[in-house]
């Protein structure tokens, strides 16, 4: 869910897998769809959600190292520009 959170704040979603596991499966999946989208969107989507991903893995392991948070912590989101596909800080 905290990568759900994140993808959000690039104007990306996905599905949180956990539902699709009435079993109580606890791994981390996610569901995409790419069957109503262009290629060109689904390559945005993609790689807005890979954005999202590299700010949870930084955040995740400067808290196992015991360091402060980075990335979109601490109100700073980084996002990407629909024209120009630039991320940019805000």
């Amino acid at each position: 869910m905290k990568l759900l959170d994140t993808a959000l704040r690039q104007d990306v979603a996905f599905v949180p897998g956990d539902p699709f596991y009435p079993g109580g499966d606890t791994g981390s999946h996610m569901r995409l769809n790419f069957s109503n989208a262009p290629p060109e969107q689904i390559r945005e989507g993609i790689r807005r959600l890979s954005i999202a991903v590299a700010h949870e893995l930084e955040r995740s392991l400067a808290g196992a190292r015991g360091e402060g948070q980075h990335g979109l912590a601490n109100d700073q989101e980084s996002r990407v520009s629909r024209t120009t596909g630039q991320q940019r800080r805000t």
